[in-house]
Order: C-alpha cells, then sequence, then structure tokens
C-alpha cells in the first residue's frame, strides 16, 4: 500500500520520485507542508508525524493488516570512514596553507570551526586542502580542492596557476596531472548538501556553487549551503529543506555553468531569486566587496523583474514551494 494514494490528494500536491508534498489534513495549509512518502508522512508545520496506520487512526478509518516487504540493506562501504578524518587533516595543515585560506578570504574562526586542512587523499601522496563534509554531526565525505600555488614562479602574488596563461612548464604539468578541481572519498562521494545543518529556522537563505562560497557568506552571517557536486547537480528531494525558507536566493557563478546550475534550481524551487555576480563567484566578490555592497545585489535581486515575474507565474499554476515573501 502506498500512502500517497491512500491520503486525499488536494490541486497544489507536488510529486517529488521518492515523496510527494501537499497540504496538510490536520490543518488550515495555505503553503504546503505536509511530506508524503510511500510508507509514512510527516507534518513540517508540527502536526506530527507517523505511519500509515497513524494515518488512518487519526483519521478514523479501520486499519487494515499489511504485510511488508522488508527493505534490501542498503550496500555498506568496504571501509567505514574515520570519523576524526576532517580533524585530521585540519591538524597537520601547515602555517603556508592556512594562509592560503586567508587568501581566499576566509577567517581562522571559520577555518578551525570547519575543519578546513590539507593533505593527501587516501590513495594519493599529493596533497590537497581538504573540506570535512558532516551531516548531522557525523562525517560522511572529505572533499579535496586542488592544490594549485606554484612553487617554481611567481607571476602572480598568489602564486596559484592560472589556467589559461600557464607560467612556467611545473604550471602545465600540475594541471595535466591533476585535472579534477574537486574529489572526495572513494565510495563516500555521493552529492551533499554541505551545511544543512545551517537551515535550520533559517528565514533567509544562501544557495552557493561550492563549498567556500558557502563559508564565504556564513562567517558573514549569512545562512549558506552548497551542493558538494558543483552547479550541475542539485537534487530534487533537497527542496524540502527550504520549504520554510521565506527568502532564498541563489549565489551561482557568473559563468555559463553557474547560471545553468541556477536557472534549474529555480525551476525546482520558482520563490528562489537569482543573485547577479559582478564578480565570478561570491568568494571573490567578497575579495574587494563589503557585505553592504553585497546586500545592495540582494535588494537588487528582489527587484529583478524576471526574478519577480517567474515568483507570480509559479503561484499562478500552484507550483510554488514552501512560503512566499
Amino acid at each position: 500500500m502506498d500512502l500517497r494514494d491512500v491520503i486525499p490528494r488536494t490541486s497544489k500536491r507536488k510529486d517529488y520520485g521518492r515523496y510527494s508534498v501537499d497540504c496538510c489534513p490536520f490543518h488550515e495549509d495555505s503553503h504546503p507542508s505536509f511530506i508524503i512518502w510511500t510508507t509514512r508522512w510527516e507534518c513540517k508545520a508540527g502536526c506530527g508525524k507517523g505511519t500509515i496506520s497513524d494515518y488512518l487512526k487519526r483519521t478514523g478509518q479501520s486499519v487494515p493488516t499489511i504485510e511488508y516487504e522488508r527493505p534490501k540493506p542498503r550496500a555498506q562501504p568496504k571501509e567505514a570512514l574515520p570519523q576524526s578524518l576532517g580533524l585530521d587533516y585540519h591538524l597537520r595543515m601547515g602555517k603556508e596553507e592556512r594562509e592560503w585560506y586567508h587568501w581566499r578570504g576566509l577567517t581562522d574562526e571559520t577555518i578551525n570551526k570547519y575543519e578546513l586542512g590539507y593533505g593527501p587523499p587516501p590513495g594519493s601522496k599529493v596533497g590537497r586542502f581538504s573540506i570535512p563534509v558532516y551531516e548531522s554531526g557525523r562525517l560522511v565525505n572529505v572533499r579535496f580542492r586542488r592544490d594549485d600555488r606554484c612553487p617554481e614562479c611567481a607571476s602572480r602574488a598568489t602564486k596559484e596557476i592560472d589556467k589559461e596563461h600557464f607560467s612556467c612548464d611545473y604550471c602545465e604539468h600540475q594541471w595535466q596531472v591533476h585535472p579534477s578541481k574537486y574529489m572526495g572519498i572513494a565510495q563516500h562521494n555521493d552529492a551533499r548538501l554541505y551545511n544543512a545543518e545551517c537551515l535550520k529556522g533559517a528565514r533567509r537563505v544562501f544557495i552557493c556553487e561550492g563549498e567556500i562560497d558557502a563559508l564565504s557568506l556564513v562567517q558573514r552571517g549569512y545562512s549558506a549551503v552548497s551542493s558538494t557536486s558543483g552547479a550541475g547537480t542539485f537534487l530534487l528531494s533537497w527542496t524540502v529543506h527550504f520549504l520554510h525558507a521565506a527568502l532564498l536566493y541563489l549565489c551561482y557563478d557568473s559563468d555559463e555553468p553557474g547560471r545553468k546550475g541556477a536557472e534549474a534550481i529555480r525551476e525546482a524551487i520558482p520563490k528562489a531569486r537569482i543573485i547577479s555576480m559582478p564578480e565570478k563567484d561570491i568568494n571573490k566578490y567578497f575579495l574587494s566587496h563589503s557585505t553592504e555592497e553585497f546586500e545592495q545585489l540582494v535588494r537588487e535581486a528582489d527587484r529583478n523583474p524576471e526574478n519577480e515575474m517567474k515568483l507570480r507565474v509559479a503561484t499562478l499554476n500552484g507550483s510554488l514551494i514552501g512560503e512566499t515573501y
């Protein structure tokens, strides 16, 4: 028995593969807050949660005898991920690597709180900058950012490789040998929503393209998250995290992949407003702009006719996810 077939469907129901979002049958619900899976339900507005039997009992219906097929156990990784791994990379990081994070505009408080570090990924001998990924306090992956610093040439103040203008043979060799900018730990590298813990109770939320972009906003007091798999990955199942965000903004890179990624999210969450970035990404923006200037970009996004049009069309079509402004 599929619970989605049992609960009466309203005109506002939206289906997202393994779950659906609809108006709660237990309270006046003008904005859908009732999540329905195949065998369980939950009201995000506080009416409770339960199984098919709980729903039938609560609505005064008889509870049939149902035999459920035992779910197949999910394949486990060959090796469990050591929970201290992120902290280990953080503690082994040297002074020069910490200065790289400083160059990216991150403070020691942010570096320490989020356990940013440095070291070779498992199975590699080449050092990379590490970003641990936690879910509900548990380490689920470590993301590794390629080390683009060049020890041979100092043509740029940061000594970071420029893929469009290689300054020396070492730069070009590093790019060819290590083409992937980001990588994760094998068997743990599923797409995740980075820093999702900040969303609890947040009314104004920013979705960024990368983890360092999100941290650039977080250390300025914003609630910010990102996908761990780049601009092209945003899972529909993540939309439930943004149901009660009254204000939702997309801070993706200004290049073509970033623009397409932001548009894809707005299709999934029509209330999201795209912020037009004058710099390539939010991290680089804050290297030369203030929080007050960023707030001006936010206000411009609020007034952007295209954002407003998308919001109105979504509202008229009944496809708006969560609250309006």
